[in-house]
């Protein structure tokens, strides 16, 4: 049985919901998650097609958009626009990695708890 001291939501206690009530609601979710899933992926996939489609530029060179897209931002990353750079070289790879280091109190290094097991002894072999 769930404790229902910890159910509170805004101060109102909600109702701890029976096995089937939470089994409805959870294929709910599942469904609309899988819903946004597909929608996500069919977006994707039109700017894809979209991204290949073809435009002339003013000697007649055809490039795609994806193509006048790395030129723009390659123009924005040269007249020094700091999101552009930052895209750029995360795009590229040279990105430096952020590391992060967690230190305990007064900087010192984090040490693992220690576990200690006592061996139990077995009466008559059981």
């Amino acid at each position: 049985m769930a404790k229902t001291d910890n159910l509170k939501y805004f101060g109102i206690t909600k109702p701890v919901l029976s096995h089937e009530e939470a089994q409805r609601n959870g294929s709910i979710g599942g469904k609309k998650s899988g819903e946004k899933k597909r929608e996500m992926k069919k977006f994707k996939e039109y700017l894809e097609v979209a991204l290949q489609r073809v435009v002339k530029d003013r000697d007649g060179n055809e490039h795609t958009y994806k193509e006048v897209g790395a030129i723009k931002l390659a123009e924005k990353y040269v007249q020094g626009d700091l999101k552009a750079q930052e895209l750029v070289l995360k795009l590229t790879g040279e990105m430096p990695s952020e590391k992060t280091e967690i230190t305990g109190a007064d900087g010192a290094p984090l040490s693992p708890p220690i576990i200690n097991i006592t061996p139990v002894k077995v009466k008559d072999g059981k």
